[in-house]
């Protein structure tokens, strides 16, 4: 019976040394180790640990906005928190982060470090491997525009001169007689308005928007050799329509502000993934000369509606009171 019992122990004090070496772990992996340029993929950090009578404090990598270099940091989510052994009581922290870059290159995602309680662990270095876009060199280079001389400010009148009120007068004769013509010229040659509305109902916001993508989708410009202008004009339509709806400065951010913002109003998931891809696209097409095909162009303005139409907010219809 001693001999049992010395067994048990034994047993019992080398599993427990055993747990208290492995108390605490952290892993770190990507998605996949290999995009191109402007593409993203996860990284997915984890911290396990086995917590005794009192609760632990875990003390996480404080991350900026870029993991290393030129490797940018497009959205972090949530740490999550779940017990993933009960019997070793064993719990994991995740935390799921998005990244990309714009430049390529074989880069080192360093090692994170986590604090849990007073053991320190760190994660393993990864490599990230970023390639270029092929470029088309079969097609003709389009010279960068000239600069745009900006023409002096006007010379300002002295308010003090006999003379000037009779200037004013002219200008404002010469102002209102314009205005008529322009008034007078459009009203006669506009055939059909951008939108008919039905009547007595008022033209709601998302609709002006969604007109704006529907003539631009007409005109096909990517087919006249207008691509890049193209892509800006999306861009510009989905930047005032977020304005609007979300009453930010969305003229003013790139492309990583704007999604970090709009996924901490905790607007539509789904939506701003599909805003966000339409963009990137854009971004690559102006400043990495992408060429895509046109079956590529088509998909991003339905991807700017499918936005619109998902981040509208449409009245809903008053009842009549009841007999």
């Amino acid at each position: 019976m001693n001999r049992l019992a010395q067994l048990f122990f034994s047993v019992l004090l080398f599993s427990g040394g055993n747990l208290f070496s492995q108390r605490v772990e952290a892993e770190a992996l990507l998605s996949r180790d290999q995009i191109k340029i402007g593409e993203q993929v996860q990284l997915k950090l984890a911290v396990r640990y086995r917590e005794g009578s009192k609760k632990s404090v875990v003390t996480w990598p404080e991350l900026k906005d870029t993991i290393i270099g030129k490797v940018e940091i497009v959205k972090e989510d949530s740490i999550l928190t779940h017990l993933a052994n009960r019997a070793s009581v064993l719990y994991e922290q995740v935390r799921n982060i998005t990244i990309t870059s714009f430049d390529s290159g074989m880069y080192v995602i360093p090692s994170q470090k986590f604090i849990v309680d007073e053991d320190t662990v760190q994660t393993d270095e990864l490599q990230l491997y970023v390639s270029s876009i092929p470029v088309d060199t079969t097609k003709p280079i389009k010279d960068i525009k000239a600069i745009y001389d900006v023409p002096p400010p006007p010379v300002p009148f002295d308010s003090h001169e006999p003379t000037s009120w009779w200037i004013w007068a002219t200008v404002a004769v010469v102002a209102i007689g314009v205005g008529l013509l322009v008034f007078y010229l459009t009203r006669k040659k506009k055939v059909e308005p951008e939108i008919i509305a039905a009547p007595g109902r008022k033209i709601l916001l998302h609709e002006k928007y969604l007109e704006q993508l529907a003539e631009l989708g007409r005109r096909k410009p990517w087919l006249q050799g207008e691509l890049k202008q193209y892509h800006i004009s999306l861009t510009e339509i989905l930047r005032a329509w977020i304005v609007d709806r979300y009453r930010i400065h969305a003229k003013e951010m790139t492309t990583v502000e704007i999604i970090r913002t709009l996924n901490s109003m905790r607007a539509n998931a789904s939506a701003v993934m599909q805003l966000e891809r339409a963009l990137r696209m854009a971004d690559m097409v102006k400043f990495a000369k992408w060429i895509p095909a046109t079956d590529e162009n088509e998909n991003s303005l339905q991807l700017a509606i499918n936005f619109i139409e998902a981040t509208a907010e449409i009245p809903q219809p008053q009842m009549g009171p009841q007999r």
